[in-house]
């Protein structure tokens, strides 16, 4: 069967600064961290993906995501080509149109200290239009996650989620899991490595997943990545080679 491109934001914690929270880019669909855009800025994190059976034009959808503070523990999200990496849910939803929508909020609930771990939930919601004359709605995928993060040292952390997914269009419900570790390894470049899995409450076939890779910041704004990502479903593997980007922007 062929591999479509499967494309979603790659990015890691790359240090910290003296301001509310670490910076940390997210990565939507696998482990988001529960920390927020500090106050006046702006995150743009980017990324795309490649299969062994990619095509160019699969170029003309990146995944793009914006992030702001809109409340002193409020974050929002907008994305086009962003989703939960399941294989079993991105086979139905790109099938129809591989353009896809999402707007999501993030609430932190506890800042980290000692034993306690940085916890915040997530809401998102995403769609996607049929390509038909007159164009409508296609699919539409909402999904509530419990983000956690512990610092243990200063350079190793782990960040894990606990999560349900709906997928409104077809009433199918996921439950899902994902457990990452980061290395710093230097003041600007670290290493991560991260299982994740997606039961379908109407399945008996779990989908067992897992990554790794490293970022590297090339300034103080600005973070480059690469990673491998491979996902089991019904026996077959699917493995994807992600390339990422991400932008902090100050407001003046």
């Amino acid at each position: 069967m062929k591999l479509v491109l499967y494309i979603f934001i790659l990015s890691v914690s790359f240090g910290a600064f003296s301001q509310d929270t670490l910076v940390v880019f997210d990565r939507p669909g696998v482990a988001d961290s529960p920390y927020l855009v500090p106050e006046k800025t702006y995150f743009l994190e980017s990324g795309i993906g490649f299969s062994d059976q990619s095509e160019a034009s699969d170029l003309l959808y990146p995944s793009i995501m914006i992030r702001k503070r809109i409340f002193k523990t409020t974050e929002l999200r907008l994305a086009t080509s962003t989703f939960p990496q399941s294989i079993r849910l991105m086979r139905q939803i790109t099938e129809q149109s591989p353009i896809l929508g999402s707007i999501g909020a993030k609430q932190r609930i506890v800042r980290e200290k000692k034993w306690i771990p940085e916890t915040a939930v997530i809401l998102n919601s995403y769609y996607n239009f049929s390509n038909m004359n007159k164009p409508k709605l296609a699919n539409f995928v909402w999904e509530m996650q419990l983000l956690f993060q512990s610092t243990l040292t200063n350079w190793f952390s782990i960040n894990y989620n606990f999560g349900y997914i709906h997928f409104a269009t077809e009433n199918q419900h996921y439950l899902n899991q994902s457990t990452c570790f980061n290395f710093q390894l230097t003041k600007k470049t670290s290493a991560f490595v991260e299982n994740f899995n997606y039961v379908s409450l109407h399945s008996d076939s779990p989908e067992i997943c897992y990554d790794f890779g490293f970022t590297h910041l090339l300034t103080k704004n600005i973070q480059v990545d690469l990673s491998y990502i491979a996902n089991r479903f019904n026996q077959a593997h699917y493995g994807t080679i992600l390339g990422g980007i991400s932008f902090r922007i100050c407001e003046n």
